[in-house]
């Protein structure tokens, strides 16, 4: 049979390529039974990235994990694995969610990894995402070599076994019961797996600030692990594709791969199309349905997805968008060509049934394309939230053969309709209706959505808008500024003016406030200056302060203005020279000796992030993070202990770096103090110069030192 793939890579899909084995995990029993396998074998390398990633979650239950000789709950098997083999890598890389999420979080949770696992293992919580947006991509890669994606978490609330019993004990966490849920996921394994990694990394460098070590994540060959060695699979040899959404995040283009992949399948759809989703609201693909429905009048479409929705805010938002999905649809064709419907699960006559929680995102053409997807049908996850998709596409008898006996089981499972009936049922052209005729009472069946009761909803148009937007809720421009990559690492010259405008403002509010107090006067002001100055044991007490600030982590900033203020320009910037380097000092002894498994467990991955920022710097490139800090000056002092740059080098570094914004401090310190002992126009102009002089000074140290660092690279 002659068949022209559909599949584009650079315009419906990021890369195209082979996957020696794949097999579908249809709900988290089995997609958790195999994760826990592959963490067990793993030799070099676990990666995770998801919405979440939940240490409590016991991936194995039951006999299973009363005989495995490894922890079940997956915190402490990865801690297992890190300390049985010091060399095994981990990353773990999971949304730094909004507030919106909390409930469904763990609370403290990058603390609680931290502290739990050993150095080997690297926690990260991912924010850089538009305002709006959402990680949503689930990507797990093991020593380069299996990957697990599709729509499962390794979240609460997920765990559930193929038949969805109504009376379930181990459908049970940490917030209690839960019912029924259902997803779906693919584990692969072969060269496409190295794409998937790729995804990861670039995740990973955006968001902590430093590279995985890919050359490290792969075993030797006599090492390699294979599903074949623990599973069945469903699939050899079969051509796979990767599509992907992303926003624009800093220099990045907005990626919008899994749109048309969705939009450019539709149309390739000859005679049966299945699709489940947790959301359908997209008006961009119920279009699309519903022009090939028109065009080939043949094709018929099942559609499954939840039945109601949980909590207000769902049915509002996306159940009153879901009508509008369904209104498109319907346009214009014959009613046996569509169903769209909910498995549900009737105890007996007279009581409200229960209802199967539809997390998964697969779509069947045919028995031509299988979509695993991360992705919802919802503008959101089409064109905003990061999202991985996995389509795999037959080339051969055995390939579509899989495809089909993959998708009867899935409706099988929510139909209780066997699923060589199911089969029957699709190839003969019986009328879909007929997927709705299980037994009424003790088994799961599937029926009509009815989302007519949601029509009247008052908040709907709106709060779709809120919580299923097509792009961010702030200017890319704008949002570039705020990112991690654009302003926030790179301040412009309106940070710095906003900056300064706010502490003049502050300033002010200040004075008029202290004007006012009866404690407060010129005579008092100046006569604590005077015995301040003329005590003789004063710079041990500046150098003391310092040395408590740093182990404190008190501001240095503040610290410093502080000691200007108190001792003028001269004597004053060359006491807060003195103290920040004995400080320095201090603290890189600290990190030395403690090392960074123990200062870890206190101060989390911000350490790690650090002592990357670090390594392998020289005076110069010290000298540049000083000027630029991209940690709390403490913090910096302790990274650079860790990492063991040379102690002349670091010393030295830090007196160049410090030195211009001390200068400036010192100026601006003492035209603080004159503010206060005598409020004048002459002493305001004081200050706004010194604050000027800071800026100036810093960016002319930093200029400088770039030049230098570039012409030392080329020597």
């Amino acid at each position: 049979m002659h068949f022209e793939s559909k599949i584009r890579p650079g315009k419906n899909c990021w890369k195209q390529g082979m996957a020696t084995h794949a097999k579908i995990l249809i709900d988290c029993e089995a997609f958790y039974e195999s994760l826990h396998e592959a963490i067990c074998r793993a030799k070099k390398s676990i990666i995770i990235v998801g919405w979440d990633i939940d240490r409590r979650v016991r991936l194995i239950r039951g006999r299973k994990e009363f005989e495995s000789p490894y922890p079940s709950v997956l915190g402490e098997l990865l801690a297992h694995k890190a300390r049985e083999n010091a060399s095994m890598l981990i990353y773990l890389l999971r949304w730094d969610s909004s507030i919106m999420f909390s409930f469904q979080r763990e609370i403290a949770a990058q603390h609680l990894w931290e502290i739990s696992t050993p150095e080997n293992v690297h926690i990260c919580a991912d924010d850089c995402i538009p305002i709006g947006g959402a990680h949503h991509q689930k990507i797990i890669i093991i020593d380069n070599t299996l990957a697990f994606s599709g729509g499962g978490d390794v979240a609460a609330g997920r765990w559930d076994s193929q038949e969805h019993k109504i009376i379930e004990p181990e459908r049970h966490d940490e917030r209690g019961n839960y019912g029924p849920f259902h997803d779906v996921q693919i584990m692969l394994e072969g060269p496409i797996v190295g794409d998937l990694t790729k995804i990861a990394c670039e995740r990973w460098v955006r968001a902590a600030g430093y590279e995985i070590k890919t050359d490290q994540l792969k075993p030797d060959e006599q090492q390699h692990i294979s599903m074949v060695d623990f599973c069945t699979p469903d699939f050899k040899d079969v051509p796979v594709a990767i599509a992907r959404t992303s926003p624009a995040i800093g220099d990045a283009k907005r990626i919008e791969e899994i749109l048309h992949m969705y939009l450019d399948l539709i149309t390739s759809a000859e005679e049966f199309l299945y699709l489940e989703n947790q959301y359908l609201t997209s008006k961009d693909i119920a279009r699309q349905l519903n022009q090939q429905l028109r065009n080939k009048r043949n094709l018929r479409a099942a559609i499954v997805s939840s039945f109601e929705p949980e909590g207000m805010l769902e049915g509002e938002a996306l159940w009153t968008a879901r009508i509008e999905f369904e209104r498109i649809l319907e346009v214009g064709i014959k009613k046996e060509q569509v169903i769209m419907c909910a498995p549900l699960f009737h105890v007996s006559r007279g009581e409200k049934p229960f209802y199967k929680r539809i997390h998964s995102k697969v779509m069947v053409i045919d028995d031509q394309y299988l979509c695993v997807n991360s992705s919802n049908i919802t503008n959101r996850s089409l064109q905003l939230d990061t999202e991985c998709d996995i389509v795999l596409i037959a080339d051969s008898d055995s390939h579509r053969m899989g495809i089909r006996k993959i998708r009867n089981a899935l409706i099988a499972e929510h139909s209780g309709i066997p699923a060589q009936r199911v089969q029957k049922i699709i190839e003969n052209g019986h009328r879909l209706r007929r997927l709705l005729k299980a037994k009424p009472y003790g088994h799961w069946s599937l029926a009509v959505l009815k989302d007519h009761r949601y029509t009247h909803q008052k908040l709907g148009g709106f709060m779709n808008l809120i919580v299923d937007p097509k792009r961010p809720f702030l200017p890319r421009r704008l949002m570039k500024r705020l990112s991690s990559s654009g302003m926030l690492r790179n301040p412009s010259r309106r940070k710095l003016a906003i900056f300064a405008g706010s502490f003049l403002v502050v300033l002010i509010i200040l004075l008029v406030s202290l004007s006012n107090a009866q404690w407060f006067s010129n005579t008092t002001l100046i006569s604590f200056l005077e015995g301040a100055r003329e005590m003789p044991a004063s710079f041990l007490v500046v150098c003391s302060l310092y040395l408590i600030g740093g182990l404190t982590f008190f501001p240095m900033t503040i610290l410093s203005l502080a000691t200007t203020a108190v001792f003028g320009a001269l004597r004053g910037t060359i006491y807060a020279m003195v103290g920040a380097l004995l400080s320095a000092a201090l603290l890189f002894g600290v990190g030395h000796y403690l090392g960074l498994s123990n200062i870890r467990k206190y101060f989390g991955e911000r350490i790690r992030k650090a002592t990357m920022k670090l390594k392998n710097k020289g005076v110069f490139g010290v000298a540049m993070i000083r000027l630029t800090p991209i940690a709390p000056y403490s913090l910096v002092n302790l990274a650079a202990g860790i990492v063991s740059i040379k102690f002349v080098d670091f010393m030295l570094g830090s007196f160049m770096g410090l030195l211009p914004g001390l200068i400036a401090k010192g100026l601006v310190g003492d035209s603080l103090m004159q503010v206060f002992i005598k409020p004048n126009i002459e002493g305001v102009a004081y200050l706004i110069s010194g604050l000027v002089v800071w800026i100036l000074l810093v960016v002319f140290a930093k200029r400088l030192i770039n030049a230098r660092m570039h012409r030392l690279s080329k020597v």
